[in-house]
């Protein structure tokens, strides 16, 4: 998974990304070049910013719990689409065949974590409705026998999303800031 930003290389304009990020659960790889143009690179600061200050990139530690990081993958998704709103029809605009913000943020929502939170809430909620008296909601959860599959899926979508926010810092024209994440 990897974004690279090529200032004027092979005939492309200066600030031009060339994105390059396999998708999890067998739903390929997006790529293409992207040129963002001064919205575009306010979106992405925007997103970015919400990337590396919540919780979605924190590494899964055995103690954390799967429910919170579910439901902080859900809440992304909310801002996703609350992002794409407030930013407008000015990122979404194509610029001859070069992807855009909105196909990149619609590319993460609908590519990898819609069809992980399909997959994934109704199952976590089934088994937490069936957590017997005096078993702690974190005890409840590590006897589920689904446990370390749904660990396994959340640190798939947490990867490709590292690879999200290092390609927003190229397209935010940014340092790549400090992380909770393995590098």
């Amino acid at each position: 998974m990897s974004s690279k930003l090529s200032r004027g290389a092979e005939g492309m304009a200066p600030d031009t990304l060339r994105v390059e990020i396999r998708l999890p659960f067998g739903q390929g790889q997006i790529g293409g070049r992207w040129t963002p143009d001064a919205r575009e690179r306010e979106a992405a600061w925007d997103m970015y910013v919400e990337l590396v200050t919540g919780t979605s990139l924190a590494e899964l530690r055995p103690e954390s719990s799967l429910r919170d990081a579910v439901a902080s993958l859900s809440g992304l998704a909310v801002t996703i689409r609350r992002m794409l709103r407030r930013h407008g029809p000015a990122i979404a605009r194509p610029k001859n065949d070069e992807l855009t913000f909105a196909w990149v943020a619609v590319a993460m929502l609908n590519r990898v974590l819609r069809p992980f939170l399909t997959r994934w809430q109704p199952l976590l909620a089934d088994w937490e409705r069936r957590r017997p008296e005096g078993v702690s909601a974190l005890e409840h959860e590590r006897r589920w026998d689904r446990h370390e599959e749904l660990r396994q899926g959340i640190n798939a979508v947490r990867e490709v999303l590292v690879a999200f926010a290092d390609m927003l810092a190229d397209a935010a024209g940014v340092v790549h800031l400090p992380t909770d994440r393995e590098d």
